[in-house]
C-alpha cells in the first residue's frame, strides 16, 4: 500500500531539474532522503502494533529525481489504514504525510536553491 500525490507540471520541473548542477541535485535528493526517513519514523510511531509486522513493513524510496514513495508492504496495511466493515480505521500513513513537522527545513532550503537556479 502506498499513497500517491500528483504534482501538476512535474514533467516541466523534471526538464528543468535535468539542467541543474550535480551539487543541487544531490542537495535535493538528500532532502528527499531526510523527508522519507522522517515520514517513515512518524508512520511507524503511529502504526498499531500487535506483532510489529506492519510497523516494520513501512518504507520509503526515491523512485527517480523529485519522486518519493512512502508505503507499507504488509498485505493488510490498506485495511488498517482505511478500516473494514468489521474493524475501524487506524490511519498511520496519511497522518504521517500530513504532519507539518515532516517537511523539514532541509527540504525547504533545497527547493529554494532549486527554484533560484531554475529561474536564473
Amino acid at each position: 500500500m502506498s499513497l500517491e500525490i500528483e504534482v501538476l507540471g512535474l514533467q516541466e520541473l523534471k526538464h528543468k531539474f535535468d539542467r541543474l548542477s550535480g551539487e543541487n541535485k544531490r542537495a535535493i535528493n538528500e532532502a528527499l532522503e531526510t523527508v522519507g526517513k522522517e515520514i517513515v519514523y512518524e508512520a511507524q510511531r503511529l502504526a498499531p502494533v500487535r506483532t510489529g509486522r506492519l510497523r516494520d513493513s513501512i518504507y520509503y524510496m526515491i523512485l527517480y529525481e523529485l519522486a518519493l514513495e512512502v508505503g507499507a508492504s504488509a498485505p493488510y496495511a490498506l485495511f488498517v489504514e482505511y478500516g473494514t466493515w468489521k474493524a475501524h480505521a487506524q490511519p498511520f500513513l496519511r497522518p504521517a504525510l500530513q504532519d507539518g513537522r515532516v517537511v523539514t527545513e532541509n527540504l525547504r532550503k533545497a527547493i529554494q536553491q532549486f527554484v533560484e537556479e531554475v529561474c536564473r
